[in-house]
């Protein structure tokens, strides 16, 4: 973004997050996510959009790295962001039901009440899984 000419600011960063992240420009959502913590930037909306992203590509490292990074500059975490990040666990290449049922318990250790879109997410992450384990879930 420096060298394009626009103006830096979290929400020129978010859309742009955003808009390359449709565009499954993997390259260029990590490009512009490390210049917008170099410039430190990241705040609620601009860390959802990178969570966001990560859940498009299945990125489970980047999901959870933008939830510590919230988490460790006191960024007020809720339960879509949990959400986002375990839906990072479905797209996961495999997906991972492990990865999802922790950041899920997480999510409900924080005192987040889980919702529909949390427990949607979590069911699809167990689509590969064995059936036993999805049923073990309910627990």
């Amino acid at each position: 973004m420096v060298e394009s000419g626009i103006k830096r600011s979290p929400p020129a960063y978010t859309i742009a997050i955003k808009l390359f992240g449709k565009a499954h420009r993997w390259d260029m959502v990590r490009t512009i996510w490390a210049e917008a913590r170099k410039e430190g930037l990241p705040d609620y909306i601009l860390c959802a959009s990178r969570i966001d992203a990560a859940a498009d590509e299945g990125d489970i490292t980047g999901a959870v790295e933008v939830l510590d990074l919230m988490y460790a500059n006191n960024i007020h975490v809720n339960a879509n962001h949990f959400a986002s990040a375990i839906t990072a666990c479905q797209n996961a290449d495999p997906p991972s039901h492990v990865a999802a049922k922790f950041l899920f318990d997480k999510s409900m250790q924080a005192q987040h009440e889980p919702n529909i879109v949390s427990v949607s997410c979590l069911v699809g992450a167990y689509w590969k899984a064995p059936l036993c384990e999805l049923q073990a879930v309910r627990t």
